[in-house]
């Protein structure tokens, strides 16, 4: 853990049978897994110790619905602002 942020550690083999041990490049708060957990990994097959675990899905659907909320709150303010433009012009 650096600062807030769990940097897994990965043990894992290769498609060649090749056996690495390497901390993931990106982090996360909290932590995607727990120790002993399955997960899949993503490597470089050049440099296997260039690797990530998977994102997994909950996290798109929620990033998806956070900008389809924010979207519906800027059309909102848009409405809104158009609606009191025309108030204010016509008094």
């Amino acid at each position: 853990m650096a600062g807030g942020i769990w940097f897994p550690v990965l043990r894992f083999e290769t498609s060649e049978g090749r056996h690495v041990d390497t901390e993931a490049r990106y982090g996360r708060a909290p932590a995607q897994a727990r120790p002993g957990d399955e997960v899949t990994v993503l490597y470089d097959p050049a440099d296997p110790r260039r690797a990530a675990l998977e994102k997994k899905l909950g996290g798109r659907f929620l990033g998806l619905f956070l900008i389809v909320f924010g979207l519906l709150f800027v059309a909102l303010g848009l409405a809104i602002g158009a609606v009191a433009l025309v108030v204010t012009q016509s008094l």
